[in-house]
């Protein structure tokens, strides 16, 4: 097994879910956080809790001022966020005291404006560097994210793909080609 493949979100979640096979646990647990809300120093707190609670895996939600895929809560707590002036570049350092910090993994969660502004490799290479095991981008569609999904397999990151209920079958298995990790399901419309 090579490094990219030793560190991926599938050997993590295989190991995971053989570990917890003969328990009553969900085979995993994920969380979510908007990075800088309220405040890291919170998001810190939330995640002692997480890692207490036996959390396996932590979406930090890089903000972003169009979280199209969001419901009204997320959406305010992106745009605290941003006007409490949280940068990508927090988002990472952050990213990396978590991933150093505790035992869960943790996955990127944003939008792809911010992954283009910065360059997708530039992204995707400072996203491995900081712990991260993969990443998901609601709102670009799998028809566009060749190339980012091809420097992703090359780092060794899980590009996540939403499935939703509007989807048809044909869809969910083009969806289910790109993908890498985990699927992420969205329970409805």
């Amino acid at each position: 097994m090579n490094m990219a493949q030793s560190n991926s979100l599938n050997h993590y979640i295989a190991e995971r879910k053989a570990k917890l096979a003969d328990s009553d646990r969900p085979a995993m647990i994920m969380t979510h956080v908007v990075c800088g809300y309220p405040s890291f120093e919170d998001n810190w707190k939330e995640l002692e809790i997480m890692q207490e609670f036996g959390v396996d895996l932590v979406e930090l939600q890089f903000p972003f001022s169009e979280p199209s895929a969001d419901g009204p809560l997320f959406v305010k707590a992106n745009q605290q966020a941003i006007s409490d002036g949280v940068q990508v570049n927090d988002c990472f350092d952050f990213m990396a005291k978590v991933s150093a910090a505790f035992s869960f993994k943790v996955v990127m969660m944003g939008y792809f404006n911010t992954i283009f502004k910065t360059g997708q490799r530039e992204f995707l290479e400072r996203l491995k560097q900081a712990g991260g095991h993969g990443f998901i981008v609601p709102d670009l569609p799998i028809e566009e994210a060749t190339e980012l999904h091809s420097i992703a397999q090359e780092l060794g990151l899980s590009p996540v793909v939403l499935m939703t209920p509007t989807n048809s079958d044909e869809r969910l298995a083009e969806l289910a080609q790109s993908a890498d990790g985990f699927v992420y399901t969205v329970a409805r419309k």
